[in-house]
C-alpha cells in the first residue's frame, strides 16, 4: 500500500482524534432515528473461571457518571460551547507525521490533518450534514455508520451526553489499559452500532475505547488508550492518545487547545482543500503545562 493509500485509511480513523475530546449538543446526524428507546443500563457478573464465586460489575450508569466527575462534572462541560484543538499525528514504523486540527461549535465541527507530500484529510458538519475528503476517496458526503461515528468521535467528552448517541450500557467485563486496571461498558446505538469504553476502575477516569471504524476501504478494528490527563479550563483532558490498528499504529499528542474559542461559522461550510477560510479571532493559546 502506498503512504498516501495508508495515510487515507489511518486519517479516517484519527479524524476526530482530538476526538474523544465536548459532548454539548442534542443533535442526531442527519438520518438517525428520532424515536430511538430510551437508555437502557445492565451490567453482568463477571465469570469466575477459578472456582470462587462471580463478582458483580457496577452499573454503567454508574461507571458513566464517575467518568464525568473525575474529568470535572457535568457543569463544567456544559459551559463548553467551542474549542479549537491542535494535535500532531505520528504513524509509527512509517515515518509519517501530520498536523491535526478541529473546530468544534455546538455540535458543528470542521477537522483536518495534513501530512506534507501526501495531502489533507477533511471532514466536516453543518446543520447534520457531514462530509468527508481524502486524496484517496476525493469528497463525499456521508450517511449511516460513517456519520454516525464521525458525529460522535468529535466530541471531547462523549461520557457527558453518550444517550445522545447510544441507547444502551452495559458494564461486561474488567480489563486492562496498559498497566491500570479498568471497567469495559459496551455502549450500543439504535443502530445496532457499538462501542466499548474503559474506565479507571479506581479512580473513573476515562482511559480508552474500542470500535470497528467504517471506512471506504473497509471495516478496521481500532483500539485507542488515552493517555498523560492535565487540567484545562476546569476540566481533565487526555493530551496523548495512542491507536492501534492492524495497519500501523499512531500517536495523537495535543499541542494546544482553546476552550470557548471565537469560531466563524464559516469554519464549518463545505469547502475545497485549498480554500481560504475565516480565521479571525480563531488563533489559539497553547494550554498550561500540568
Amino acid at each position: 500500500m502506498t503512504k498516501r493509500g495508508l495515510f487515507a485509511k489511518l486519517a479516517r480513523i484519527a479524524i476526530a482524534a482530538p476526538l474523544v475530546l465536548c459532548a454539548c449538543d442534542k443533535d442526531k446526524p442527519e438520518g438517525g432515528d428520532d424515536k430511538a428507546p430510551a437508555a437502557k443500563v445492565e451490567s453482568k457478573q463477571a465469570a469466575a473461571d477459578d472456582g470462587k464465586p462471580a463478582v458483580a460489575l457496577p452499573k454503567a450508569e454508574d461507571l458513566l457518571a464517575k467518568s464525568v466527575e473525575a474529568a470535572g462534572g457535568k457543569a463544567a462541560f456544559a459551559k463548553i460551547e467551542s474549542f479549537y484543538y491542535q494535535g500532531q499525528l505520528e504513524i509509527a514504523g512509517q515515518k509519517l507525521e501530520a498536523k491535526a486540527e478541529l473546530w468544534w461549535k455546538k455540535g458543528d465541527f470542521y477537522t483536518e490533518q495534513n501530512m506534507g507530500g501526501v495531502g489533507k484529510v477533511r471532514a466536516g458538519r453543518k446543520g447534520g450534514k457531514i462530509w468527508a475528503e481524502d486524496p484517496v476517496n476525493g469528497m463525499r458526503d456521508l450517511s449511516g455508520l460513517e456519520a454516525e461515528q464521525i458525529t460522535w468521535q468529535s466530541h471531547m467528552m462523549l461520557p457527558v451526553e453518550w444517550q445522545t448517541y447510544f441507547s444502551r450500557a452495559e458494564t461486561v467485563r474488567e480489563d486492562k489499559v496498559g498497566d491500570k486496571a479498568v471497567y469495559v461498558v459496551k455502549l450500543t446505538s439504535a443502530s445496532g452500532a457499538e462501542l466499548e469504553v474503559m474506565f479507571d476502575k479506581d479512580g473513573g477516569l476515562w482511559r480508552g475505547m474500542k470500535f470497528t471504524q467504517e471506512t471506504p476501504m473497509g471495516k478496521i478494528p481500532v483500539t485507542l488508550a488515552l493517555e498523560d490527563y492535565r487540567d484545562v479550563a476546569g476540566i481533565k483532558m487526555a493530551y496523548k492518545q495512542v491507536t492501534e490498528m492492524p495497519l500501523a499504529n499512531a500517536t495523537m499528542e495535543m499541542i494546544k487547545l482553546d476552550v470557548n474559542a471565537e469560531i466563524s461559522e464559516a469554519r464549518f461550510e463545505k469547502h475545497t482543500a485549498d480554500a481560504e477560510v475565516v480565521k479571525k479571532g480563531e488563533a489559539a493559546a497553547p494550554p498550561p503545562a500540568g
